[in-house]
């Protein structure tokens, strides 16, 4: 007597932990039927009145009527898992190549050879996009040809960004635009000087003697030449030092 005690104890016990079980699963709102006769009938719970009948709506939208004598057992279907919580995104990793331009003048930028002119003989047959002002601090295409210039510096040469570096600092040393189109007049006027000192000195001679003007005409000519062919060689071109190093020109 004290064993069957025990046991009816102990199944007491656990009818309350079993029904909680039962509670907390998630349900569909869904009834499966199955009939003693071995069919079975799921669909959207309508009405359940356990010991006499169970009604439940079929997939098809038919309302379906099933004694409870038919009836073999009537569950609820319980409702699928909820799937785990999406990892997030792993963060892309930045793409290009991180730039810093440093330049001794000012309204400095670097331009990127975005496509090539329509006429191949220009002088400068290639249509530049601008890329970043100085001193830049941006992310750029680590395949692309650059150049660096701006509205009162002399552009580059181009150059290509060393492969593998990152970040690439640019050292800009800026050639002036004022100061090659200031060699550029000065080039030509002396030129000008120069012939005609020339043709003074082999104009016929006369009455007046033109030979001490033509020598200082002359002379001043060739200096005025000189001034303005150093100024335009020195301006002639930006350069560019890139990660300390003279870049490959194109």
């Amino acid at each position: 007597m004290r064993r069957w005690g025990a046991i009816v104890l102990a199944a007491l016990a656990l009818a309350p932990t079993a029904a909680a079980e039962e509670a907390s699963r998630p349900v569909s709102g869904e009834e499966l039927v199955t009939l003693r006769s071995g069919a079975s009938y799921r669909g959207a719970l309508v009405e359940k009145v356990p010991g006499d009948h169970v009604v439940i709506r079929l997939a098809t939208g038919e309302i379906k009527r099933i004694e409870w004598s038919e009836m073999q057992s009537s569950v609820a279907v319980e409702a699928p898992a909820a799937p785990p919580p999406a990892r997030p995104a792993a963060p892309e990793p930045p793409r290009g190549v991180r730039i810093v331009l440093e330049a001794d003048g000012a309204h400095i930028a670097l331009y990127r050879r975005a496509a090539e002119a329509s006429n191949p003989f220009l002088p400068n047959p290639h249509i530049w996009a601008y890329e970043c002002s100085d001193p830049c601090d941006v992310r750029v295409d680590p395949n692309a040809w650059y150049r660096v210039g701006g509205s009162d510096a002399m552009p580059s040469t181009e150059f290509r960004l060393p492969a593998g570096a990152d970040p690439v600092t640019i050292k800009a040393n800026v050639a002036n635009v004022r100061a090659y189109w200031a060699g550029a007049v000065l080039f030509a006027l002396g030129l000008i000087a120069v012939g005609t000192g020339a043709t003074l000195l082999v104009l016929p001679k006369g009455n007046t003697d033109l030979t001490t003007p033509a020598l200082v005409t002359g002379g001043a000519g060739v200096m005025t030449t000189v001034v303005g062919f150093v100024l335009m060689m020195v301006n002639a071109r930006s350069s560019v030092a890139v990660n300390g190093k003279e870049p490959t020109p194109n």
